[in-house]
């Protein structure tokens, strides 16, 4: 019988408090998929990624404001400040992060997706970078959505979880994964687009 495949792993301290949070983010996912029946939130765009995160910091009893304007860095080492916006940020009364976000479709079965998915991260890590925090911590977050065609899915779920297991030995700060068993065919032009993963690392201070 075909389950779930879901978790999350967090390895920073920074993100302890985001426990909550990712266990949220996977049952706003779930949710979706149930009530839009043959859709889902992960395979549009960056930014409805950012809403599903959005949508479980308000769960998790976080506040979040999406796409909200700041002063930005032009790059990473420059001085220059332009106003700009920032894709996300989360808080509580004790803690805040501003976070950056970036998304990225994979192949679940070629061997370039761990190159591939580094430059995703390293692309959030540089944007967060530009952010001014403020006193808080900022966050990039790689969005991560395998697929595969049709005719190479012979073992789904083995696959999934084989691509699962060759991100966790990367130690990003915190991950989570969220692949619903009523989406585990989702079909478009040919492949199947069965679940999602998201990656965060903090910015070193």
């Amino acid at each position: 019988m075909v389950q779930s495949i879901d978790g999350y792993l967090i390895n920073n301290a920074s993100l302890e408090p985001w426990g909550f949070l990712l266990k949220d983010w996977i049952w706003v996912v779930e949710k979706y998929v149930t009530v839009c029946k043959g859709d889902a939130p992960y395979w549009y765009n960056e930014r409805a990624n950012t809403s599903m995160l959005a949508a479980a910091a308000w769960r998790s009893g976080f506040v979040a404001v999406e796409a909200y304007s700041d002063e930005k860095k032009v790059t990473a080492e420059s001085e220059e400040i332009y106003k700009g916006r920032v894709d996300l940020w989360i808080g509580t009364s004790e803690e805040e992060w501003s976070i950056e976000t970036k998304y990225d479709g994979v192949n679940l079965k070629t061997l370039q997706a761990s190159s591939q998915i580094e430059k995703t991260i390293l692309k959030a890590i540089d944007d967060i970078k530009r952010v001014r925090c403020n006193g808080g911590i900022g966050v990039g977050v790689a969005f991560i959505e395998p697929c595969i065609k049709k005719e190479e899915a012979t073992n789904l779920d083995n696959d999934i979880q084989a691509f699962i297991n060759m991100i966790l030995p990367r130690q990003d700060h915190a991950i989570a994964w969220c692949f619903p068993k009523i989406v585990r065919q989702l079909e478009y032009k040919g492949c199947y687009y069965p679940g999602i993963i998201l990656i965060a690392n903090v910015l070193d201070k």
